[in-house]
């Protein structure tokens, strides 16, 4: 079961209090199975998929675009309920419920090795991923990951 509720006053990641972030939850026997937040991001990458390339990824075009974004920050699923396309179920889900175009969404960098595959499903040639130049530097370089 998914429920929804919504709270008044200042909300956000590092205090920014942007309004728009929104945690998805899913809950099994009272304790949380997986989960989707979607933040705000002020700038995203054009990238494609190249495996020939250190980090497996290629930028097109070489700079950031500007303007304000809902962007998936993040997609967690507790070990002993994966491999069952819960993750996949509730990216949906939120994103269905946020109104986000399924084709065009953004993701937050860097991916772990199971969000790299989820996002490869989702978008087979290219997506659109969020972060600092620096970390796209390492991302690029094969050097940066996210941490499980």
């Amino acid at each position: 079961m998914v429920a929804q509720r919504e709270i008044e006053g200042p909300t956000g990641v590092d205090g920014d209090g942007r309004p728009e972030q929104q945690l998805y939850v899913l809950a099994d026997a009272g304790r949380c199975i997986a989960m989707v937040f979607i933040g705000q991001t002020d700038y995203v990458w054009h990238l494609a998929w190249n495996d020939a390339k250190p980090g497996g990824v290629e930028l097109r075009p070489e700079h950031a675009t500007m303007r304000a974004h809902p962007v998936i920050a993040r997609v967690w699923v507790a070990a002993n309920y994966r491999q069952r396309a819960i993750a996949q179920e509730l990216v949906d889900l939120a994103v269905g419920h946020s109104g986000l175009d399924r084709q065009a969404l953004w993701w937050e960098l860097p991916f772990t090795i199971g969000g790299n595959s989820r996002v490869r499903k989702i978008s087979p040639a290219a997506f659109l991923g969020s972060c600092d130049p620096a970390e796209m530097g390492e991302i690029l370089a094969g050097k940066a990951r996210a941490e499980v």
